[in-house]
C-alpha cells in the first residue's frame, strides 16, 4: 500500500505541467530595433541608359547608404554583384503515387568588394549619422542568358550589402538590376533585310494553293527603340 502512494506521488510530480514564459514576435522585433544602431542600410545604382539595363562587360557603380543612431563598431561592409539562375518543377507521372520533385541553381559570376572595414577581421568605429560608400563594378564578359522571371525558374542578377559585426547578427539588403544578352552576330548583320516566302496547299471549302511573301528591315529588335536607333539586342 506504501508503495502504491509513493508511485502515485512520482507520476504527480512527472505530469504535473511547468510554468513556461512566451515572448511575443513583435515584442522581440520591437526591442532588437531600440538595441541596433544599424537604422537603415540600403544599396543603389546608377542607370547608365534609359531602360536601366546592363549587359556584358558594362561598369556599374553605385554606392552603399549606411544609417547610424550612434557610435558603432563594425567588421566590415561589404559590396557583392551576383548572377545566377535557378529553375524548380514537379512531376507525377501515370500510375505512380508520389510527386518527384527538381531544382537546380546555375552561377554565371561573383563579385566582392569591401568597401569600409578591415581585410582581417580587425574592428573599425564609425560615428553615429549617414555614411555613404560609393563602389563601381564591371559585368564579366560572357554568354549569359537574359533577366528572366517565371513560374519555374529565374535568372537573376542583383548587388548585395553586407555588415558585419562582432557577436551581432549581420545587417543585409539586397537590390536587383536588369541584365540583356548580347547576340554574338554583329550590328551590320542584325540591320540586313531578309525576305521570306511560303506555299501551303489549301482543302478547306476550295482547293488551290495560298502564297506569302514576307519582308522585313532587320533581323533584331529593340522594344520601345526607334528603327533607326542602331543599339538593336533583340533577335527576332
Amino acid at each position: 500500500m506504501c508503495y502504491k502512494k509513493y508511485t502515485d506521488i512520482q507520476v504527480f510530480a512527472r505530469t504535473k505541467p511547468r510554468p513556461t514564459t512566451t515572448f511575443d514576435s513583435s515584442a522581440e522585433e520591437y526591442l532588437g530595433n531600440m538595441l541596433s544602431s544599424i537604422k537603415g542600410i540600403t544599396v543603389n545604382y546608377d542607370a547608365v541608359n534609359e531602360e536601366k539595363t546592363f549587359s556584358s562587360g558594362d561598369m556599374l557603380s553605385g554606392r552603399v547608404l549606411l544609417v547610424l543612431s550612434k557610435e558603432t563598431k563594425i567588421e566590415g561592409l561589404r559590396v557583392k554583384m551576383k548572377g545566377k539562375a535557378e529553375v524548380q518543377w514537379s512531376e507525377r507521372h501515370l500510375g505512380e503515387k508520389r510527386t518527384r520533385h527538381y531544382s537546380s541553381k546555375e552561377k554565371y559570376f561573383k563579385l566582392e568588394q569591401l568597401v569600409t572595414g578591415q581585410e582581417k577581421g580587425n574592428e573599425v568605429v564609425l560615428a553615429a549619422g549617414s555614411h555613404v560608400y560609393p563602389f563601381t563594378f564591371q559585368i564579366p564578359q560572357g554568354n549569359m542568358p537574359s533577366s528572366f522571371k517565371g513560374d519555374h525558374g529565374k535568372v537573376k542578377y542583383k548587388l548585395e550589402a553586407k555588415l558585419s559585426r562582432s557577436w551581432r547578427l549581420p545587417s543585409n539588403t539586397a537590390s536587383a538590376f536588369t541584365f540583356v544578352s548580347r547576340p554574338e552576330m554583329g550590328v551590320a548583320q542584325l540591320m540586313s533585310p531578309q525576305h521570306g516566302t511560303a506555299t501551303k496547299k489549301m482543302n478547306l471549302f476550295t482547293s488551290g494553293n495560298a502564297a506569302i511573301n514576307v519582308n522585313i528591315e532587320r533581323t533584331a529588335y529593340w522594344p520601345g527603340r526607334h528603327w533607326r536607333d542602331p543599339k538593336i539586342l533583340f533577335v527576332s
